[in-house]
Parts: structure tokens; sequence; C-alpha cells
């Protein structure tokens, strides 16, 4: 149990003045019933949930699961967000007398503990922010060497959300019982040679590099991401033991998998951690970044960025670039270096311009 206590507005503790709307109705029967600073307090984990519920893993007692609900009034320690609660948040709850439908206790979130880390993609239709997973130690950026192929464009992408939510990345290639020959290796060798990634090649078919990947995740909470079909969900099922996530096919058409995982969801893996299972992924979009920013998330031009005539350089236009030279020399990997260009073409000059974009 914590020690902390919570004040109550006038508007959340049954009464309000005339003109006021009262606080929502889950939170006054609540606070009729027990005053919350008199509540027992406790903490846990989010594992999962749809927005409305969500489940948690008490500190206490991890095996006795407890749904909640979001208090009319919570408090936040990450407040410059707009979304309330994301899967792998810390908070504090309190519980009701209630038991849901399901079967679980019933409770009621009412403080969201600062976030560490997070796993976030922009969502342009909403023009904002969402949180897929927060407070993981790694992101492991799993793609597939066919059915459908590795992209490295979105590995590249996947590789600046990691650093811009404070991730340590890890390169999962699965599906290698399709055929892993020297030239994928060789494409891919820039990840862990050059930028020191851990990589790792497996297959969730024969189990190859399966005993790999298990100790790169234990005792470390790791989201899995990437596009539909590459394997996600049916690596999740093999590392827990147990099918706890649908698996669906390849679209033939298409050659890209369909989107069967629908929600965010956590499991303890078996040997300690916890491994986060996230829908498929066909766009990753980079936001809030300025084309002077760019450079910092590609380490791979740092040894040769002040040789340049120029600072600061773009290394797209300035004569006498050194960052260009070496690209041509091969000392810099090509293909890097074409995403660099693709993405700060995509990028404004300045941070206010991004008000202007959706």
């Amino acid at each position: 149990m914590c020690s902390a206590s919570y004040q109550l507005s006038e508007a959340h503790s049954g009464s309000h003045t005339r003109g006021e709307r009262p606080a929502p109705s889950t939170s006054i029967r609540f606070i009729k019933r027990k005053r919350l600073d008199e509540a027992q307090l406790y903490r846990g984990r989010v594992l999962e949930g749809t927005g409305r519920q969500w489940l948690v893993e008490p500190q206490e007692d991890p095996k006795r699961l407890v749904e909640c609900t979001v208090a009319g009034t919570v408090v936040s320690e990450d407040p410059a967000t707009p979304q309330v609660v994301a899967v792998g948040d810390e908070v504090e709850f309190v519980l009701t007398d209630e038991r849901s439908p399901s079967g679980y206790p019933q409770g009621l979130i009412v403080h969201i503990l600062q976030r560490r880390t997070k796993l976030a993609r922009y969502r342009r239709v909403e023009g904002k922010e969402q949180i897929l997973v927060s407070n993981a130690d790694q992101l492991v950026i799993l793609q597939a060497i066919a059915e459908p192929a590795y992209n490295r464009f979105l590995i590249d992408r996947y590789l600046i959300v990691a650093e811009l939510g404070q991730l340590q990345p890890v390169l999962c290639v699965n599906k290698i019982d399709l055929g892993l020959t020297p030239q994928v290796r060789q494409d891919l060798r820039v990840y862990s040679d050059t930028l020191g990634i851990p990589t790792i090649f497996c297959s969730a078919l024969t189990g190859e590099g399966i005993d790999v990947l298990r100790q790169i995740l234990q005792g470390k909470i790791s989201a899995l991401s990437g596009p539909s079909g590459v394997g996600k969900s049916t690596l999740t099922n093999l590392l827990l033991g147990r099918a706890v996530q649908q698996v669906g096919p390849i679209s033939p058409k298409l050659g890209q998998g369909r989107h069967v995982t629908t929600m965010v969801r956590m499991f303890p893996l078996p040997e300690g951690g916890y491994i986060v299972d996230t829908p498929g992924i066909r766009e990753l979009f980079v936001r809030e970044l300025t084309r002077d920013e760019l450079e910092r998330f590609f380490p791979d031009f740092q040894p040769w960025q002040a040789e340049c005539l120029y600072r600061p350089c773009s290394h797209i236009h300035e004569p006498e670039c050194a960052v260009r030279a070496a690209v041509a020399d091969g000392k810099i990997d090509a293909l890097r270096y074409e995403h660099y260009c693709r993405l700060w073409r995509s990028l404004p000059k300045y941070q206010y311009q991004w008000k202007r974009r959706r």
C-alpha cells in the first residue's frame, strides 16, 4: 500500500455550485461510498486496455489481476500527453466493491506515474501522438526474410522512434526458414557491425535462433513492433509456451500480413520480464523533427560530419560535403544515406511549421 493521498476538487467530492456540471457518475458513486484519501491505495502495471477498461497487474500480488476504469479526476505525472492511460503505465488505484462481468475485481485508477520511455506513433488522421507502450526497456524491431520481405527504410524510421522514446533497439529478422542468403546478411550488417544494434536471425517455425531471442528478452520489458505478417503473434505464442494471440495468414494478393492483433497486450515471460505484442504497422510517420535535427539520428555519419566545408551542413547539396564523399567511397552505407535524404526532404526547416501539417 502506498502512503500518498489525493485531495479531490470540489467538483469531484459530490458537491458543485450552480451552473457547474457534476463529475462523471462513476467517480461520484465511489466517493460517496468511501473517501479517496482514506482508501487503500495499490500500485500496479497496466497490461492491456480498450480505452474504457484497463487490466492492471497489482505489484503486491501479480496473479490477482484487477479491471480498472479511470477516475473522473486523475493525477498524472506526464501531463504533456493527450493520452491518459497506455499499456505499460505504472499506476496507483483503489479497489471498489464491484466485480466485472469477466470475474475480475474492479478498481479505479487515480494516479499515473511518470513514464520513463515510450513507443509512440503519430496518427495523421487525428493529428496527435498515440503511445503504444510506455516504460519498456527495449524495442524489438521485427522484420521477416520474406512474406513480407524486410524493409530497411522502415527499420531506419524505427531506429529514430526508438531513440526519441529512449528505447534500446533490437533487430529481429524472422522466417529465416524461407532462405537466409549471404546477400541478406551483408545487407543488414550495417545495423550490427556499424550501429552496434543486437541483430537476431530466427525462425518461429523451426525454432532456430529462438534461444538467443529469449536471452535478449530475459528480465526486460520488450515491445515487439513491425508490419503485419512478420510473425509478432506467432513469436509471442512461442515465447510464452501457449496460444494467447490469434495468428493470421498472409494475403496472397498483397504479399502482406492481415491485421489480426488489434490491441496492445503485455504478457509476463516465464524466464522473467515482459513481452508486448502490438498491432501491425505499415506506415511509421516520424514527426516533430526538423531538418537540422535529423543527422543526430544517423550516428554512422558522425566520423565525417566535422570535416564538411560548411557547418551546419545538410549533407544534401553543399559543396565539399565529407559525408557525401564517404558515401561515394563506400565508407557510409549508401542505402542508409538514401533514407536520410528521403527523410530530410519530408521534414520542415522550422518546428513551428509542423502546426500546418497533418
